[in-house]
């Protein structure tokens, strides 16, 4: 099948599919409706393409990532058998297998018709479900506020509330223009208008709200089946009022014979979340999104095949590997002609960061078959994975890599380091040295907490952590060894083969004491002109800037480009303020300064730059 760039011709083909799909008979969002799409065409690149069963596919590009929308199915059978094609075209063309706005209706379905996709809850785009006649009367005590922000703009006498005209297009855009010197929340002014240029066409309807000969604020909706969608409501705060005042003549000059209102979602800002809940919503259109969750027999193999032709470990550690830390959907692989030709694996792990655990994906056994390096493919690979990341709205990622250099063009910054010493000590140090067991999981833990707490970044770890840490040790023909001086455990490291892998000792100067260390090259915390012994890469910026732990006593105001040149969903300039620790960050468009992703990722981690707290980091996790 071909797919189309949205066009007004699909309008028909989209009401008529929508009219004919039984999941779609209590549908109360707005994703799908031909008019949101319609307005949305250009800055998503929504695409439409049409199954012989005659069910619709819609498609775009949302930051960058890939993702289909809910396919409008003639029957829950061909809903399904839609998604299956999706999942193999996304397969065949190397791009994620993501379908954003899915019900919970047709989510069920999936389930009962045995599929084990991930699928994950999207509250940021919950679409908020109001009474029409609550709206359209503010009655009530839960109104009462609002009933006076209304009165008040009402007897001011001096406002013009009427339908939009072709000739009011310069006020709009002159409204727009004073909404950005605000800095407030910024929205893209051509989809705007070109809903008001094709109101008409789409079965759209706007009014507009003057006090003066001022613009004050407008609204612009329309009506599917039993619900009228109100895609965009804007008014200038100048105004005191004019919100309430624009929702209330609007609903009452619409929405009188519909039962419900949907005005559409928050996108996670706390400010919209806050005014819209303030109106009582009766119910949420709630939204999930589908991912990948398993991969099929011959590209399992595959990877097998691929990470034994890359890695040098033995038998046993790749079956381990494959058995205990392989997931399906944490696999990130690119194919040609049928074959996994790279790949990348994520490790589930937590990173502490000034006492706040954050998911810390860490990427592992990332390979090219031979033949195939240097064509890109492992930077489709990370760009794609990056991409998931986001999708699953994961902040941070991790590697530990010999080839620091490599990973820093994907915008990984080094943030732990080690130097190599090689001690000479004497054979005896009146020490005693004993094989951990997994009876001593408890006093590793220990051990370990003892060393990282000192720290303000470091990674987490939980007793069943270290039980899969002691097994993949034992896997490798390795162990870990305890320190004891008398009775008195002062560290562990991990031996394997002549190599120690991690030595944590009450103390770096230890090492140059213990016996067991002599002659070996032993890695201990360095510097930045060090080694790089991992990485951190940010995934999603702005959640990062709105979840970091600032210190209580800080204040710190930056108006901040950021720029990442890999993975372009964190390009954005932000208000960033912090007040007494609580964030607040505003999308703009003025800024003072511009930062890349690895100088922020550096300000967070090695420098503690302000409104970053002290940002002492150790990881000694290699993989």
């Amino acid at each position: 099948m071909t797919f189309h760039l949205l066009s007004l011709s699909d309008r028909p083909i989209y009401e008529r599919a929508a009219a004919q799909s039984p999941l779609l008979d209590t549908y109360r969002g707005s994703d799908i409706n031909f008019v949101n799409l319609f307005v949305w065409r250009r800055l998503y690149a929504i695409e439409s393409g049409l199954l012989p069963d005659g069910t619709l596919l819609t498609r775009g590009v949302l930051n960058g990532v890939f993702f289909h929308y809910p396919p409008i199915a003639p029957s829950e059978d061909a809903f399904v058998a839609a998604i299956a094609k999706i999942e193999a075209d996304a397969v065949a063309d190397n791009v994620p297998f993501l379908v954003r706005g899915l019900t919970a209706r047709m989510v069920d379905v999936l389930r009962r018709a045995g599929r084990h996709d991930r699928i994950d809850e999207e509250r940021n785009l919950f679409e908020y479900l109001y009474d029409s006649a609550a709206l359209r009367s503010l009655s009530g005590t839960k109104y009462h506020a609002k009933r006076n922000f209304l009165n008040r703009f009402l007897k001011n006498g001096d406002y013009l509330f009427r339908p939009y005209q072709t000739e009011d297009r310069d006020a709009v855009i002159a409204m727009l223009d004073r909404w950005e010197k605000k800095k407030l929340q910024t929205f893209e002014h051509e989809t705007i208008l070109e809903v008001l240029d094709h109101r008409a066409d789409v079965g759209c309807f706007a009014d507009l709200l003057f006090v003066g000969e001022r613009l004050a604020a407008f609204a612009i909706g329309t009506i599917q089946g039993s619900r009228g969608i109100t895609l965009f409501e804007k008014a200038d705060t100048a105004f005191a009022g004019a919100y309430a005042a624009i929702n209330y003549l609007f609903a009452n000059a619409h929405y009188a014979n519909v039962p419900i209102i949907n005005r559409q979602e928050d996108l996670g800002i706390p400010e919209l979340r806050k005014a819209k809940m303030s109106y009582h919503p009766i119910a949420f259109a709630e939204k999930y999104a589908l991912m990948r969750n398993h991969l099929d027999p011959a590209m399992l193999a595959d990877l097998r095949s691929l990470y034994a032709a890359y890695f040098p470990d033995a038998a046993r550690y790749v079956d381990f590997f494959f058995d205990r830390k392989y997931r399906s959907d944490n696999v990130v692989a690119r194919m040609q002609d049928g074959h996994v030709v790279s790949a990348l694996h994520f490790i589930r792990k937590s990173l502490s960061v000034r006492g706040m655990e954050y998911q810390l994906p860490f990427i592992a056994a990332a390979a090219t078959r031979a033949e195939m390096r240097h064509k890109g493919h492992m930077s489709a690979v990370v760009r794609q994975a990056l991409g998931e990341l986001y999708n699953r709205k994961t902040v941070l990622c991790a590697i530990a890599s010999m080839d620091a250099g490599f990973y820093e063009k994907f915008g990984f910054t080094s943030v732990s380091f080690v130097k190599t010493v090689h001690p000479a000590v004497p054979l005896s140090d009146g020490r005693t040295y004993r094989a951990a067991t997994s009876e001593d999981l408890p006093l590793l833990d220990q051990l370990y907490h003892a060393r990282v707490d000192t720290y303000d970044v470091f990674v987490e770890r939980k007793l069943d952590v270290w039980q899969d840490y002691f097994d993949e040790v034992l896997a490798q023909d390795g162990q870990i060894v305890l320190v004891f001086e008398g009775d008195d455990p002062v560290g562990y490291f991990t031996r394997i083969g002549d190599l120690v892998e991690e030595c944590v000792l009450k103390n770096d100067d230890l090492v140059m004491t213990l016996s067991a260390f002599d002659q070996k090259a032993i890695d201990l915390e360095g510097g930045p002109n060090d080694e790089s012994a991992a990485m951190i890469r940010i995934v999603d910026v702005v959640r990062f800037l709105e979840t970091y732990p600032y210190n209580p006593d800080t204040f710190c105001s930056h108006r901040m480009k950021i720029v990442d040149d890999f993975f372009p969903q964190n390009n954005v300039t932000v208000d960033w303020t912090v007040e007494e620790g609580v964030v607040r960050v505003r999308r703009i468009d003025v800024y003072d300064e511009t930062l890349t992703i690895r100088e922020l990722t550096e300000r967070a981690f090695v420098t503690g730059d302000c409104p970053f707290g002290r940002a002492k980091t150790i990881i000694f996790d290699r993989y």
